[in-house]
């Protein structure tokens, strides 16, 4: 019977520990909405050290009542001039609401299409490097910078359509915490 109620109080314990905050962006003029909590990706535009712009673009860790964290807050690596922690991903940083200017919310549907047209826009590069361009009146540059022309023809256009830049302008929102 003990071991049933401790189990019950630790799976409550743990329950309320992964319902982590959660923030509501609601538009104040049209209504729409974005919530937004831990593990999503976000792109924000902000205003950082000595107010200048800065762009991010990682998954959020946690929301706290007045600030959104990103990356591993456990790790010993920082944004400021680290270049072993940019490299290999430790990565952390807390940006207040009020600095955030600009924010996109990029679902995974978006990654998981951008990350196959790009996939797709590689192998057909080298399909088309190998198979079409094999022709024995061209020379290997030109085989080259047509395939090249080709890849970042198509990168471009990918960029073009899924595009991560922030677009809404956190002044017309309102934010609301949700636990």
């Amino acid at each position: 019977m003990r071991f049933t109620v401790l189990l019950g109080l630790l799976f409550l314990a743990s329950a309320t520990q992964l319902a982590a905050q959660q923030l509501l962006l609601k538009h104040k003029q049209s209504g729409k909405e974005y919530l937004i909590g831990p593990g999503d990706k976000l792109s924000i535009l902000y205003k950082g050290y000595l107010q200048q712009t800065e762009k991010l673009n990682l998954p959020i860790t946690y929301i706290t009542d007045s600030s959104v964290c990103f990356g591993n807050p456990y790790s010993k690596g920082t944004f400021e001039g680290n270049s072993y922690a940019e490299k290999h991903g430790m990565l952390f940083k807390e940006v207040l609401f009020k600095d955030i200017q600009f924010f996109r919310k990029i679902g995974i549907g978006r990654q998981l299409l951008k990350s196959t047209l790009n996939v797709s826009a590689s192998i057909g590069t080298i399909v088309l490097f190998a198979e079409v361009l094999d022709v024995n009146n061209m020379s290997i540059l030109q085989r080259t910078a047509i395939s090249l022309g080709f890849g970042f023809g198509t990168r471009l256009i990918i960029n073009q359509l899924l595009p991560e830049y922030p677009k809404n302008k956190m002044a017309d929102y309102t934010t609301q915490l949700i636990y």
